[in-house]
């Protein structure tokens, strides 16, 4: 196998919690896309990886108010944006807004980062979208945009881990985008059988964010154990871990 070099990258003006703000409302929304028309399938990675997120996103103190799942595909924009319109149609300012997708990401023109696209498929139809028209949906949600966007290729739609110099299209302190590698890099993940023939596997970049965040003491991302895991301990337990 190919080396599968981890990278945590992330765009942040300030560190943000992942627990209850002391004001406003979480919500969130996962997605995960496994079947896709060109591109190999990866069942059940990404529905795993939607499972164990939200199992990690509802549980202690980040005390969400509404959690929407998604984990058999999308067909296109149009049905993302209706979801985000759904799962944060009551964030107000001061709320924060956690978006997880795990999916396929495809960078064909590494001379133009707006041309990196997440996949957006159901197997039957499929629908690729840009850094850009993503802020744009989120663009409509007050409040603050945690993105996590869990795919191959994801830190070209920030400009990070790339040849060139590129544009960030989410600047600005309402957005914090957190991705499971660079621009020129393969986010990895892993799927096989266990005994019975059941199928399981996940992605790697997932895993090591759930661990993190699930784990107590010494063993989760929280250093100082002072019952919040900032973007900054969780890329020291990440990096660490892979």
């Amino acid at each position: 196998m190919r080396r599968w070099l981890f990278a945590l990258v992330v765009c942040f003006a300030c560190l943000l919690p992942f627990t209850a703000l002391a004001q406003g409302v979480n919500r969130a929304l996962l997605v995960g896309c496994d079947e896709f028309l060109p591109q190999p399938n990866t069942s059940p990675s990404s529905r795993n990886n939607v499972r164990q997120m939200a199992q990690t996103l509802s549980g202690g103190a980040m005390n969400l108010e509404n959690l929407v799942t998604r984990s058999g595909g999308l067909s296109g924009k149009a049905a993302l944006e209706e979801l985000i319109q759904t799962a944060f149609s009551q964030a107000e300012e001061g709320d924060v807004s956690y978006f997880y997708i795990s999916t396929h990401g495809v960078w064909e023109d590494p001379s133009d980062n707006g041309a990196m696209t997440l996949l957006l498929s159901n197997g039957e139809k499929e629908e690729g979208v840009t850094a850009r028209e993503l802020r744009e949906m989120f663009d409509k949600i007050p409040g603050t945009k945690v993105l996590m966007l869990d795919a191959c290729h994801a830190g070209a739609m920030i400009g990070k881990g790339t040849d060139g110099s590129f544009e960030n299209v989410f600047e600005g302190g309402d957005y914090k985008v957190i991705c499971s590698s660079g621009g020129a890099e393969k986010s990895w993940f892993w799927s096989g059988e266990i005994a019975g023939g059941a199928i399981t596997g996940e992605g790697y970049f997932s895993g090591a964010l759930v661990s993190g965040l699930s784990a107590q003491g010494a063993y989760g991302a929280d250093a100082n154990q002072d019952g919040q895991i900032t973007l900054k301990e969780l890329k020291r337990y990440l990096l660490n871990h892979h």
